[in-house]
């Protein structure tokens, strides 16, 4: 009885640390990690690509973290995952979907980032999808279909130029303008072979204008310099002569303004200067006024003047 028990107790402690074992290697087959502090970070990628809840987190190859949620938000997808440390974690932090190597299934790879600055943990971690293998394969249908028709379209071109090289008339067309681009070859060598003196003697030419007129210019040019300068001043000078001729017409329009103001009211006003041109009264009575006094005087000058002078008092 008591081996019968022995035997059942050992098998009991058997079974006990091989439930434990099981359950160690199902948390650690499934990503799961057990650690003491942990910290939930979110990601956000353009797809999940793949990705589901319990897939590690890695960082720089190490496993760190799993992932809690996969969810979409704005037109992208939303990942939650816990991590046991972001000590290491900068502020240009950056995640990306990949294989796992053994299994085939996919994993969070995060590059720290190395900026001065350290990782808002609140922020989210931006991240991208690697292509995969159906990716690829995807594409790869995609360049072959393209390839399909680049192929058709080159075979149609082959059949044109074909079609082409089998006309005779393009052929001999074909032939006679070259012969005839030679012939015009020809007729240019033998045109510069006749006239290569000439042509050098020109260039010679050329170039002996050309350093005479350097050799001029470096004679000249103080003088130049000094024309400019003075057509400088003279333009500087002239503009002055502008400026006052303007002040000076402004001033005579202002005196011309005022003169006209004064006959204005020379014309149309009560004065003396308005009586005497325009009151033909006043005008006579002056006249008159004038006569008198040339009589007087021709009077005076003829017979003097008599002046019966008393001094003292009147008798």
């Amino acid at each position: 009885m008591k081996d019968i028990k022995k035997i059942e107790l050992k098998v009991g402690i058997v079974s006990f640390f091989a439930t434990i074992l099981l359950i160690l290697g199902i948390i650690l087959g499934r990503g799961y990690k057990v650690s003491v502090s942990t910290q939930t970070i979110k990601l956000r990628f353009p797809n999940s690509g793949g990705l589901q809840v319990g897939s590690p987190v890695v960082v720089n190859g190490v496993k760190r973290g799993t992932v809690s949620t996969i969810e979409n938000n704005d037109g992208t997808v939303l990942v939650t995952a816990t991590i046991d440390n972001v000590d290491d974690f900068r502020k240009d932090v950056k995640a990306r979907i990949t294989i796992l190597e053994v299994t085939g299934g996919k994993k969070v790879e995060i590059s720290p980032g190395s900026s001065q600055e350290p990782f808002d943990i609140t922020k989210e971690i931006p991240g991208e999808t690697a292509a995969d293998f159906s990716n690829i394969v995807s594409d790869l249908g995609i360049i072959l279909l393209d390839a399909k028709e680049t192929l058709k379209r080159l075979d149609t071109t082959l059949t044109s130029t074909n079609k082409l090289l089998s006309d005779k008339n393009f052929i001999a067309n074909t032939k006679e303008a070259m012969e005839n681009a030679n012939q015009s070859l020809l007729i240019t060598r033998q045109i510069l072979e006749l006239n290569q003196a000439n042509i050098n003697q020109t260039l010679k030419s050329l170039k002996d204008i050309t350093s005479q007129l350097v050799k001029d210019y470096a004679r000249y040019e103080p003088k130049i310099n000094r024309l400019v300068d003075k057509l400088d001043s003279l333009s500087t000078q002239t503009s002055i002569i502008l400026q006052n001729g303007k002040t000076t017409i402004k001033s005579l329009d202002t005196t011309l303004s005022e003169i006209n103001q004064i006959l204005f009211e020379i014309k149309n006003g009560e004065n003396l200067a308005n009586k005497l041109l325009y009151d033909r009264k006043l005008a006579q009575r002056i006249d008159s006024t004038i006569t008198n006094i040339s009589n007087f005087i021709n009077t005076i000058q003829k017979y003097g003047v008599n002046v019966n002078l008393r001094l003292g008092t009147r008798p």
